[in-house]
């Protein structure tokens, strides 16, 4: 059997629960939990004890559920249920018990035995828990660093250097970052691979340049240096090679 108590601060959910378990139930109960491992006061907890007391409690439930589907009896406190712990309850086959108390009579309770931080937590109670908002996922800016961070980037960046590690500025080996050939400040993609290609941040092992930061933000990149001056000491000017490196059950007791 698996019973989850639940009601407002001061409803008495811990001593409902622990005045009808028998000898060999578990009892899952925060305030017990936090007390056991050095918490000095039956509800207001240290903040070191407290956040101890949480995850110790998140792994006790998961561990009691195991035991009731093994035939446990199990009673689970718990003041304020999450919709995601409710629909795991409820799939257990959980009974769970809301404490009814007058509100007056929680916040006499309250003023005498709890600080008074639980006449707001009492005010402020529901059954359960609305689920937290997630933050709504930001898109790469195309015209700040932020493109350069990231898993994507990290995932293209190796790509590219998989591809090749010669430097497409200096025409040099062992490049160690990618360079944007159109530039973020000028609208370039930063996760394109077409608009990448290695280049050396740190000294260059052949000309100790630093080719990545000293380019500046010149767009109609695509030609290494090297090659460059290879073109232009041809005779007759003839043309320069271009070299891109693009990789391809609930109901309520009065109580």
């Amino acid at each position: 059997m698996l019973t989850v108590v639940t009601g407002p601060p001061c409803s008495g959910k811990s001593t409902y629960a622990w005045s009808r378990a028998q000898p060999g139930d578990i009892v899952i109960d925060f305030d017990r939990i936090a007390q056991a491992i050095g918490s000095g006061d039956p509800h207001d907890h240290p903040d070191h004890v407290r956040w101890t007391a949480i995850a110790m409690r998140r792994a006790g439930v998961s561990a009691a559920i195991a035991q009731h589907r093994q035939g446990a009896t199990v009673w689970i406190v718990h003041t304020s249920i999450p919709k995601p712990d409710m629909v795991r309850y409820l799939s257990e086959g959980a009974e769970v018990i809301t404490l009814d108390v007058d509100p007056a009579e929680l916040h006499r309770r309250a003023q005498a035995e709890r600080p008074e931080l639980w006449h707001q937590l009492i005010d402020r109670w529901t059954p359960t828990q609305e689920p937290r908002q997630r933050r709504p996922r930001k898109e790469p800016d195309l015209n700040t660093r932020r493109g350069r961070t990231g898993r994507p980037w990290k995932r293209v960046r190796a790509q590219v250097l998989a591809a090749s590690r010669v430097c497409w500025i200096c025409g040099h080996d062992g490049s160690d970052s990618v360079d944007h050939l159109t530039p973020l400040a000028r609208g370039g993609d930063p996760l394109d691979p077409a608009n990448l290609a290695p280049a050396h941040d740190a000294p260059c092992p052949t000309c100790r340049r630093r080719c990545n930061g000293a380019r500046g933000v010149a767009d109609g990149r695509g030609v290494t240096e090297r090659d460059d001056e290879a073109g232009q000491g041809a005779a007759g000017g003839g043309s320069r090679m271009v070299t891109t490196h693009a990789p391809s059950a609930i109901r309520t007791d009065t109580w």
